[in-house]
């Protein structure tokens, strides 16, 4: 029984163990080399529960690397197995992942793999070896860079194999190389995971090939009209009598490109180079020695030399600008020459030689320009090189007379632009024929360097954020024409601020800003353009003005009133820009509107004033008040009554008063005296009887009144003809019967007194004082209620 219950749990074991068998992966983590190639296979078995769960069909699986799928390209499969190729592995440390792919992809198995880097072979391998005081050979190597420790050896064949181990690229043989006998040498690398790469070989005749003399000492060249003559020094020793030794010397020109010349040289401690060198020119020599078949030593150190100058077969430069007059018929002229350059220390010195004025001046290697005062006479000038108080060479020039030199005009159309760290600057050839042009240069007030050329561009390499002064010049067959100035850099520096602005003038609608310009020298850069960019606290969007650079104001219109603005000046070049601090200003209030707002005002205040004076004096008639009057008896009752400047409705005023002319001679009685009196009282007698007997033929009315030949008189509507009288009479003692109830008035109580008028006023005195001119005409005047008799007599 219990037999039969073992077997049947054992059988039962064995199917649970089946069904839980899983795909097989391999290799399982695998560690290859950095870059190389890796395939991995995938495998499941019929009877595997990865194939019955998944009924595992190989062409459905797809792989990933680091969670990222792997191309399709590299997979293969079959009936059993599925595969991926995985080429140039570039992970240090990695996962790959098999899927079946699946509605939901289903992970059948995975494993990690690793990288280590490849080990290089050594290069460059070399070995030198020195005698003193004992035989020593030392190798040296290169090799690429390598993450991990590496450990060198080094194999040395001879008649047996020599080794020395190193951690570094170096490796030192003590007393194990022999002179005599071939060798061959090599070098390998190893990593910690022990793969290796070894160098090539290199072979040696015998041990003597490894020998390497000192480097040489004392190197001097010595400049020749043909080259140089180099000398050296060697260690001496016995090794040195033995062997035969030969040099190379070296010489390269300063700046050049191109590749050094090497001259070799055989059992000598010194040698003449004959070779093509540049006059006036810094070479650099070096020199190097070894055994014959043996190992070069080291380049000396390199030292500089100046290659021979002939500066008698040198051609002189010499130039003088355009004469520039003076006082007393003198003038000036600038002379500059081109000789010897200072650097080749050739020269001495250089005189200037005037015999017509007999001047002399002389100056040093570094001068090249000087001016001299001239008379109006023709001059030749000669300029002369000196070495040793000798003369070496020289350039004589003409300078025509005063009268001779003509105004001769300048190039045109010059452009100048930067590029590339260069000044470039082109002109356009003058319609006069010319021999050639002078330009001039100078970044200080004293270097001044100058070129002739017959080109008409020209370009200058100097030094960055540095202002240079250029002159251009054109050479006419009768001398210099006009000289042009230009300013420019090889380089813009940083670009300085506009800093000093002043608000010069601020209207309600207007400001008006000044600025000082930014100059080269400032900031080594040309200004193109200023603009100022401004707008107030309340709006969103910024105007400007753009003005050119040689202005330096500008004016902002279309400002609001009593607003507060804002702005700043940014200036521009080619490659940059500044902007200035922010300023602020505010602009002023509207006065044409305060001043129309004060006119109205004023207007308001004067206007009813204005229409009584129209009314007064162009509307109504101007007539005396007769209650102001000295010619009648004004009752009580009215006495009482105040003066008042304008008409009282219903009332006795001016308004109610007529005036009517009178044909008659007025005669003028001024009533300051006596005299006067009297008269002005025997004329009324005479008065009174003319208008008694004209009244007699007419009407009995209280007043005739006549305004002329054709007058009317405005009563009860009725016309009246009154014929001429003499006067008038004002005031009489007398009556008559038939005289008016006014006439009869005696003055005994005074109207109320005018505030502006006095009783006896200019009006009544006018009235009173006949003209002494023949007048036909008179005024009298007379109310309304002078003719009411009835109402006379209630009074």
């Amino acid at each position: 029984m219990w037999t039969t219950l073992f077997l049947l749990l054992t059988a039962l074991l064995q199917v649970v163990c089946r069904d839980q068998e899983t795909c097989e992966i391999f290799p399982r983590n695998p560690i290859v080399p950095y870059g190389s190639n890796l395939t991995i296979f995938i495998k499941a078995s019929s009877s595997s529960g990865c194939h019955l769960k998944t009924t595992f069909d190989p062409s459905r699986i797809f792989w990933t690397l680091n969670e990222r799928k792997i191309d399709e390209r590299f997979y293969g499969f079959n009936s059993t197995f599925a595969s991926v190729s995985i080429c140039n592995l570039s992970v240090e440390k990695g996962t790959v992942k098999c899927f079946f792919n699946a509605t939901t992809p289903v992970l059948l198995h995975g494993t990690s793999i690793q990288t280590y880097p490849l080990v290089s072979s050594p290069q460059n391998v070399s070995c030198v070896g020195v005698v003193q005081p004992y035989y020593k050979v030392t190798c040296v190597w290169d090799h690429e860079p390598y993450p991990s420790s590496i450990s060198y050896t080094v194999h040395v064949m001879q008649k047996q194999e020599y080794s020395c181990i190193s951690q570094k690229k170096i490796c030192i043989f003590q007393n194990s190389v022999t002179l005599d006998d071939p060798l061959n040498i090599s070098v390998s690398a190893q990593n910690s995971y022990g793969y290796s790469a070894r160098s090539k070989e290199a072979t040696y005749a015998h041990g003597w090939a490894l020998v390497q003399m000192e480097t040489p000492t004392d190197v001097i060249a010595e400049p020749l009209p043909t080259g140089f003559r180099v000398t050296w020094k060697i260690e001496q020793n016995l090794w040195t009598e033995l062997n035969e030794t030969e040099s190379e010397i070296r010489i390269h020109k300063n700046g050049s490109s191109t590749e050094p010349v090497v001259k070799n040289v055989q059992r000598s401690l010194s040698s003449t180079v004959v070779t093509e060198v540049y006059p006036c020119t810094n070479y650099s020599v070096s020199v190097r020695v070894r055994y014959i078949g043996s190992v070069w030593s080291t380049w000396s150190n390199e030292i500089m030399a100046l290659s021979y100058l002939n500066v008698s077969s040198l051609q002189f430069h010499l130039w003088r600008s355009k004469s520039v007059s003076g006082d007393s018929g003198k003038r000036t002229v600038l002379l500059m020459w081109k000789g010897v350059e200072p650097s080749c220390k050739n020269v001495d010195e250089y005189c200037i030689f005037c015999y017509s004025l007999n001047h002399s001046k002389c100056f040093g290697p570094y001068e090249n320009r000087e001016f001299i005062t001239l008379d109006e006479r023709p001059h030749r000038i000669t300029v002369t090189a000196f070495r040793n108080e000798t003369s070496l060479n020289e350039a004589s020039i003409e300078v025509p007379g005063m009268a001779e030199e003509g105004n001769l005009p300048p190039v045109r159309n010059i452009s100048v632009f930067v590029q590339h760290g260069c000044i470039h600057i082109t002109w356009e050839k003058p319609s006069l024929p010319v021999s050639g042009y002078i330009i001039i240069w100078n970044n200080t007030a004293k270097n001044h360097m100058w070129q002739q050329t017959r080109e008409t561009s020209f370009f200058l390499k100097g030094e960055p954020f540095t202002l240079y002064t250029i002159s251009l010049t054109p050479l006419y067959k009768d001398g210099p024409g006009n000289e042009t100035t230009l300013h420019n850099c090889s380089q813009d520096g940083n670009l300085s601020r506009v800093s000093i602005v002043q608000m010069i003038e601020v209207s309600d609608k207007h400001a008006e800003i000044h600025w000082l310009p930014l100059l080269p020298i400032q900031c080594c850069a040309f200004v193109l353009n200023y603009t100022v960019f401004y707008k107030s606290y309340n709006e969103t969007k910024t105007r400007n003005v753009t003005v050119g650079p040689n202005q330096h104001r500008v004016i902002l219109e279309d400002l609001q009133a009593r607003t507060t603005y804002s702005f700043y000046i940014m200036a521009s070049t080619v490659a940059a820009s500044s902007k200035s601090v922010p300023f602020i200003f505010s602009t002023k209030p509207n006065i044409k509107v305060y001043l129309i707002l004060i006119i109205c005002c004023v207007g308001l205040i004067l206007l009813p004033t204005l229409a009584v004076m129209i009314r007064r004096k162009f509307l109504s008639k101007k007539i005396p008040d007769p209650r102001f009057s000295s010619l009648s008896i004004w009752p009580s009752d009215n006495c009482r009554k105040g003066w008042s400047l304008f008409p009282v409705p219903g009332g006795r005023d001016t308004e109610k008063i007529l005036p009517c002319h009178v044909d008659s001679e007025a005669v003028s009685v001024t009533p300051t005296s006596k005299k006067d009196i009297a008269t002005v009282k025997a004329l009324t007698d005479m008065q009174y009887i003319a208008t008694y007997d004209m009244t007699s033929q007419t009407e009995n009315t209280p007043l005739a009144a006549s305004v002329s030949k054709k007058g009317q008189l405005a009563f009860g509507g009725k016309e009246q003809r009154v014929p001429p009288v003499p006067s008038l009479d004002l005031q009489t003692s007398g009556t008559h019967p038939n005289q008016s109830l006014y006439r009869k008035q005696t003055p005994q109580c005074s109207p109320v007194e005018s505030p502006t008028k006095p009783l006896w006023s200019d009006e009544t005195e006018s009235l009173l004082t006949p003209k002494l001119k023949n007048t036909t005409y008179f005024t009298s005047y007379v109310t309304l209620d002078m003719f009411e008799t009835g109402k006379h007599t209630t009074k």
